[in-house]
């Protein structure tokens, strides 16, 4: 059922193709940011292609996580995320109020509903432990977002909209 309503997400932005995910194995997700807060990238690399020069892929190309901009283009998810959220709520639950999805790339890419779905998961097993869950998208919050037996109501949910019309060239117009 998760899997549909991500479906059908990527078919109400008019999205006529689906963008094939590869997958990763990380050794951890929970990590502090630079800018002093806790955050989750269950993705590596965006398929939104923005016009302006993005500071994620600068620094996955900086840091030897992409090999160039086609490279970085290409989204993998971490196949483990579920298992090590598990196994770090477990050692750090109780010290958590908020954590941020995703500092470095979209939780909810148009055109990839595994990494719809892997979003959903996570906010909800954030939610389920008492943690506030913070996401920024370009593309549309999935309705299922709105299920208050699943998802915590002080969760913090934006859309970079604006910027995502004139950013985006794959952004409707």
């Amino acid at each position: 059922m998760r899997w549909q309503s991500a479906r059908q997400l990527a078919l109400v932005e008019d999205c006529p193709y689906e963008i094939v995910v590869d997958t990763v194995r990380r050794k951890s997700l929970l990590y502090r940011s630079g800018l002093g807060f806790l955050c989750i990238n269950h993705v590596q690399g965006c398929a939104h292609g923005c016009k302006y020069p993005c500071y994620a892929f600068m620094m996955a190309k900086h840091h030897g996580r992409a090999r160039d901009e086609a490279d970085w283009r290409h989204p993998r998810l971490v196949e483990n995320a579920i298992e090590l959220l598990d196994r770090e709520l477990d050692r750090k639950g109780d010290k958590l109020d908020c954590v941020h999805l995703c500092l470095t790339t979209d939780p909810f890419m148009v055109g990839c509903p595994e990494v719809s779905v892997m979003s959903l998961a996570i906010i909800e097993r954030l939610n389920a432990r008492g943690v506030r869950a913070s996401v920024l998208t370009k593309g549309l919050l999935p309705i299922d977002l709105a299920d208050d037996r699943r998802f915590q109501r002080d969760s913090i949910l934006g859309i970079n909209w604006p910027l995502a019309r004139w950013a985006t060239p794959r952004s409707r117009r």
